[in-house]
């Protein structure tokens, strides 16, 4: 860690901001968030008020690195930017550079992919200019994974292969076991399922001697989805339950979130609606406490609108429908929007409230017709509805 010589009077009886500082980082890795960032919050003020230039610039960075490993990532963000900044004004180079990479990191999942490969390009410049390995190697995984993310794979698979090569190369046991998990998926994305379970399988096994439970979550993530398009539906949940179970005991939450939502689509496509039900509400509330407002939670509320109205409860179906429909207007998915307000459209019609009714079909026809697709599925539920709750559509 980098972590500034003591300046100035120093009281003997009080923990020393290095102290501070790594207390803060070994208790992240505890999975102890809030007294992580305890320890970090008072080795910075104490860094701050000593005038301790490299001190802030690493609490700030330590600081990043424990939001985003705890999926805040607005907050990682704002402390790798301060220290960012920090580093330049100390013509720091490789703190820069890990600032970037985190700012990166945090603005990917945010679903900003061509701002995130701004900053993965610039710190791995700085990082090939100082033949740092370790860097060199964690920016081509990130950029490797989103170029599969955007559907680029011959770049992604270019990318994560030259990164599992120079981690190997250089003894860089984490870096190596991210790529290849990452690889992983531009396997089972082009339809190479057998090399993305192999590898897959290998990546699990040495995240967990590492202690990575990020990538541990992710690796058990992909074998279960591969597993489920396989149909081997028992198999998959086991493995979305443990991926839950990580990713609990880590405080992950966005792993947690995202695979309750996998496990709850395949309670529901079997039937299991009450166990669907309380595993969607614990996804939703985890995306809540994160505050991400991506894809993953919008689809985890409207399956959950989807479940309470198989249940028959529609007054719960209809609430869920409109925490979707705000999602996806905040997404500016008009894709999802249009079918989602068709979905609370739906109910309300079943419920006789055909003035609401006809008002969200109208707007799911509206942007049915901006899309250019057919209309016709809107259109239908029109015909039971008395054209006194009608209003125009132009």
């Amino acid at each position: 860690p980098r972590c500034a010589p003591n300046s100035g009077k120093v009281d003997p009886l009080s923990p020393s901001p290095e102290l501070l500082e790594n207390l803060g980082t070994l208790e992240s890795w505890k999975g102890n968030f809030e007294e992580s960032i305890a320890h970090l919050d008072k080795a910075l003020r104490l860094y701050e008020e000593r005038d301790n230039s490299k001190g802030v610039a690493s609490v700030h960075y330590k600081q990043a690195d424990v939001f985003f490993r705890h999926s805040r990532w607005p907050a990682s963000i704002e402390h790798a930017t301060a220290a960012l900044a920090k580093f330049r004004s100390l013509n720091d180079d490789l703190g820069a550079a890990d600032a970037l990479h985190t700012i990166g990191c945090a603005t990917y999942m945010q679903s900003t992919a061509e701002e995130a490969i701004l900053r993965f390009q610039e710190a791995l410049e700085i990082f090939r200019i100082h033949s740092h390995d370790v860097g060199i190697a964690k920016c081509l995984e990130r950029l490797g994974e989103i170029y599969r993310w955007l559907g680029r794979l011959t770049e992604a698979t270019t990318h994560l292969e030259d990164a599992i090569a120079i981690a190997s190369q250089s003894g860089d046991k984490v870096g190596e076991t991210n790529a290849a998990k990452s690889l992983g998926y531009a396997f089972w994305v082009s339809g190479d399922t057998d090399r993305a379970t192999t590898t897959f399988t290998v990546a699990a096994e040495a995240a967990r001697r590492l202690g990575l439970g990020a990538a541990l979550c992710d690796c058990l993530y992909g074998l279960a989805e591969i597993a489920n398009g396989e149909g081997r539906y028992e198999d998959a949940k086991s493995l979305h339950q443990e991926a839950c179970s990580v990713a609990r005991n880590t405080d992950r939450g966005f792993s947690l979130a995202t695979s309750l939502l996998a496990l709850a689509r395949i309670q529901h496509a079997q039937g299991d609606l009450s166990s669907a039900a309380v595993t969607l509400e614990e996804s939703w509330s985890t995306f809540q406490n994160m505050s991400y407002r991506g894809r993953e939670a919008a689809l985890a509320a409207s399956l959950l609108a989807e479940v309470k109205e198989a249940q028959g409860d529609k007054k719960a179906a209809c609430s869920w429908y409109d925490k979707a429909i705000v999602e996806a207007r905040g997404l500016e998915d008009k894709w999802l929007l249009s079918s989602w307000l068709n979905g609370k459209g739906r109910v309300l019609h079943d419920e006789g409230q055909y003035e609401e009714a006809a008002l969200s079909f109208e707007a799911s026809l509206i942007l049915d017709r901006e899309l250019g697709y057919g209309v016709y599925r809107t259109l239908n539920r029109f015909a039971p509805i008395p054209k006194t709750a009608i209003r125009s559509v132009k």
